[in-house]
């Protein structure tokens, strides 16, 4: 089955369509990456296949992808294979503003995102337009000392909290282009469970594997070294499970958090291993309708971890990773364990 690209200029002005073959991915919080293998004809020119050019990848199973073109261009005697990166990949071609580089950003993660939109803006329009951001936790200040792109990973990790830059086709204009948004938790809690036996292929579905090294006494000292106040955070819980597991860490503290609720922010994720399942999934009750980025879903295995004193589990899982191939009709996902 071919799958419909259209083509647009870097300002969002459409330049064609084509019929392609492409394997199309998302994922959390970072750049990805999408290929896309193109037939030659004698409608392709280097108008339509250049650097910098958006593409539209319209998947109607799962939503569309949006991206810019960019090397490597592998031409084959019969095809041209073009690498698509997501439209966040714009903020690693933008810097602070001059004034942002001087005073640095301050606010909440979602006012600091604001404000870089702004900035990547401020020359020239990348084709990014903030759409809408949550304020929640403590506010900070966050150096303008490198590309954008490296600040936003900065701040996601920080909050822990998420973004999105998507897709946006504007119905009036007809131009093409990305709408950014910060999000506390980006995605939805759905009433739904994957299961083993119907919604997973039966060949390669499942690969689960244990990581993350425990941490259940922690010891937060804030960015500014010696004259900060050192706050513990302990789980006596885990520490009954899985024994003393220490840790060091040294980092600012938001404004308007308590250090001893950030030492605690900082640890819950750690307090037990982390249970990720890489799974390949067929589209039975329609469950790619549950399965967007961030979403989370119900995960009931029959042969795969323990539970109580024989095999199986049943756990809530997040979706990290997505990746779908239209001639197959299946979607392959990066899935994480979450708490209950």
């Amino acid at each position: 089955m071919a799958t419909r690209v259209f083509v647009y200029s870097p300002t969002g002005v459409y330049l064609a369509e084509i019929l392609c073959h492409a394997v199309v991915s998302w994922k959390l919080n970072t750049i990805s990456t999408t290929k896309v293998t193109v037939p030659k004809s004698e409608e392709l020119n280097d108008a339509i296949i250049r650097y910098g050019n958006l593409v539209r990848i319209v998947c109607d199973q799962t939503g569309d992808f949006g991206g810019v073109m960019i090397t490597p261009v592998d031409w084959d005697v019969d095809s041209i294979t073009l690498t698509a990166y997501s439209g966040d990949w714009l903020l690693r071609k933008r810097r602070p503003s001059g004034a942002s580089i001087e005073s640095g950003y301050y606010g909440t993660a979602g006012s600091i995102f604001s404000q870089m939109i702004a900035d990547a803006n401020l020359l020239t329009h990348t084709g990014i337009t903030l759409y809408e951001y949550e304020s929640a936790g403590g506010s900070w200040a966050e150096p303008a000392d490198a590309v954008l792109y490296d600040i936003l990973l900065r701040i996601c990790k920080q909050s822990g909290q998420d973004y999105a830059v998507d897709p946006y086709l504007d119905p009036e204009t007809g131009l093409f282009g990305f709408r950014a948004s910060w999000y506390q938790a980006r995605g939805t809690t759905h009433n739904f469970t994957l299961r083993e036996g119907r919604h997973l292929a039966e060949q390669g579905g499942v690969v689960m594997s244990e990581q993350g090294e425990v941490v259940n006494d922690l010891l937060l000292r804030g960015f500014d070294g010696r004259a900060a106040p050192l706050t513990p955070a302990f789980d006596a819980s885990s520490q009954f499970e899985y024994t003393l597991q220490q840790d060091f860490v040294t980092q600012n503290t938001p404004v308007g958090l308590a250090p001893a609720e950030f030492a605690k922010v900082l640890m819950s994720p750690q307090l037990s291993p982390r249970r990720t399942f890489n799974l390949v999934v067929v589209n039975e009750d329609s469950c790619f309708d549950y399965l967007g980025i961030g979403d989370e879903v119900g995960l009931k295995m029959l042969r795969y971890g323990f539970s109580g004193s024989g095999l199986g589990l049943e756990t809530n899982v997040r979706v990290l990773a997505r990746e779908f191939d239209e001639t197959t009709g299946k979607m392959s996902l990066v899935v994480d364990e979450v708490s209950t």
